[in-house]
């Protein structure tokens, strides 16, 4: 029987972190939204907040598995991630998604 391994490698704390500071990619943050949705999140956000998560998941799949993506397409992606930060309290965070896509948006005006 193989024993457990004790010690991660610094490329795998960086992907992974450590207990006191995970690294989570966004398919695990999406997961753990969705699948737990009913269980935990229901109760602070509402359907529109589920569906921006479904949507989500479904750009990220896409990007996983190089679709092409339009440029319409990618401004919904990133305006309801924007959405979806600002619903769970991450202001900061949403504002940092928005600045690249005001600043696109000024420059084609």
């Amino acid at each position: 029987m193989l024993s457990a391994k004790k010690t991660l490698s610094a490329t795998q704390v960086e992907f992974l972190g450590t207990a006191s500071k995970p690294q989570w990619d966004i398919a695990s943050l999406l997961a753990t939204l969705w699948n737990q949705w009913n269980d935990v999140f229901r109760k602070v956000l509402g359907p529109a907040e589920r569906s921006l998560v479904s949507e989500l998941r479904d750009v990220r799949n896409k990007w996983a598995h190089q679709r092409t993506f339009s440029t319409d397409d990618a401004y919904r992606a990133l305006d309801s991630i924007e959405r979806l930060l600002n619903a769970v309290s991450a202001a900061k965070e949403a504002e940092e998604v928005a600045r690249p896509t005001h600043s696109v948006s000024a420059y084609c005006l």
